[in-house]
């Protein structure tokens, strides 16, 4: 009597992918989607894919996704997302812009990666400081991206700074990213 949710289809999808059973994934992922139609689903089983280099079975689910209508500062940041990731800086900007104009902190952070990505690093370094400004940010992530602009325009000695100051405020995962970059700054 046990009934599967979207959740458990996922999981299950993520282990059939894993296993190179790339049917089952399929159809526990298209399971999944069918059972939670948010971005939120649609962005996950992307991200599945991406792991695996599948990026054209992980789209599908992002352009279906996109066909919805946003209504919350929420839905308007995973639309930018998924445009970021279908590399339509465009229209992720756009979807962007209008979850931070609705209060959305993560849609600041995204910006800039949208900036960084169309080498308009004035505007990504704008982002990211305002993303550091707003009060519930996470500060490692905002001082990456200013690393990240800095090692773009050639200033080292300044992304060292900033990602000295992320360090301060990293979990493990953002840890691992700042001193990845830190190498990259380094070298």
């Amino acid at each position: 009597d046990y009934t599967m949710d979207a959740d458990t289809y996922y999981l299950t999808g993520c282990v059939a992918l894993a296993m190179d059973s790339y049917d089952e994934a399929s159809s526990n992922f298209t399971d999944a989607y069918n059972a939670d139609t948010s971005y939120e689903m649609a962005i996950e089983i992307y991200e599945a894919y991406i792991e695996k280099d599948m990026e054209a079975d992980g789209t599908r689910y992002l352009e279906t996704a996109l066909k919805t209508e946003a209504k919350t500062a929420d839905d308007y940041c995973d639309r930018g997302k998924a445009y970021y990731y279908m590399q339509d800086y465009e229209n992720a900007r756009n979807e962007l812009t209008k979850a931070s104009e609705k209060g959305s902190v993560e849609a600041l952070s995204l910006l800039g990666m949208v900036c960084l990505a169309q080498n308009d690093t004035a505007a990504a370094r704008s982002m990211y400081q305002d993303y550091l400004n707003a009060e519930e940010s996470r500060k490692a992530e905002g001082y990456n991206g200013l690393a990240l602009c800095d090692i773009a325009d050639g200033d080292y000695q300044s992304a060292l700074v900033n990602i000295a100051s992320g360090l301060e405020a990293a979990d493990t995962d953002e840890m691992q990213e700042l001193l990845f970059n830190e190498i990259v700054a380094y070298e």
